[in-house]
């Protein structure tokens, strides 16, 4: 009977060892998962050249450049000079009363008056396609922007996160990881989205740009017109010729 129990004692420690050996070589597994996945994401957002904080750099870099140059610099001046300066010589209430009750057939100064307010309407109108045409490839630029800029963020909480876990494990092996991030990494970083957060408020502001009232009201009458001359030339246009 006693020989048994020391049999069983035995076993039970040959066990309980086992299972302390199973639990070490998990949290040995853990710890190599977790420090790969770390170094994975170091590669993913750090890398030279290929990592999204290189790729981040080049679009911060690439809208700077876009909104330093002439067009961008003298966006509100282009406005002005070449598209609410013309605007003042427009006849908006000629063309819009010619509009509201049209002749049977226009006069000579109708016709003139007809003939040089469409193309002043159509020469703002252009200068208005590039105008947007403009905001639009800045627009995307700075969306790109962004974007880069919200997946750095989504990533470094992420591997916060397993730096933390990693810390559980091994504080060891995490203090390499943390002192990269708070390091390497977030030295590159900050004077980024400082830059960032700069050339932001100016894409800002351009977009911005019909915020004034007047300059509200003016592009509303604008359409206005453009579409009571569209509507006289079409109406003429087809009008028997004697």
């Amino acid at each position: 009977m006693k020989r048994r129990s020391i049999i069983w004692i035995l076993l039970l420690s040959f066990l309980g060892a086992f299972d302390v050996q199973i639990a070490v070589a998990q949290d040995a597994r853990e710890e190599i998962s977790l420090q790969r996945r770390l170094q994975r994401l170091q590669e993913r957002m750090g890398a030279p050249g290929t990592g999204l904080l290189a790729r981040y750099r080049e679009s911060v870099l690439r809208l700077e450049n876009t909104v330093h140059k002439g067009e961008y610099r003298q966006f509100h001046r282009f406005v002005r000079d070449e598209i609410v300066a013309p605007w003042q010589e427009v006849n908006v209430d000629g063309i819009l009363h010619l509009h509201s009750t049209p002749p049977a057939e226009l006069d000579a100064v109708q016709s003139i008056m007809l003939r040089r307010n469409g193309l002043l309407v159509l020469k703002i109108n252009n200068k208005l396609r590039r105008v947007r045409r403009l905001l639009t490839r800045v627009e995307k630029q700075h969306a790109d922007m962004q974007r880069r800029a919200q997946e750095l963020q989504q990533l470094g909480r992420r591997y916060g996160r397993l730096v933390t876990e990693l810390e559980t494990e091994s504080p060891e092996a995490a203090a390499s990881y943390h002192d990269w991030l708070e390091g390497s990494f977030r030295t590159r970083l900050e004077p980024l989205r400082d830059r960032d957060r700069i050339v932001g408020e100016k894409v800002e502001r351009l977009l911005r740009w019909t915020e004034d009232p007047g300059l509200r009201r003016m592009l509303h009458r604008l359409r206005k017109v453009t579409l009571a001359i569209q509507d006289l030339r079409r109406h003429y246009d087809r009008s028997p010729r004697r």
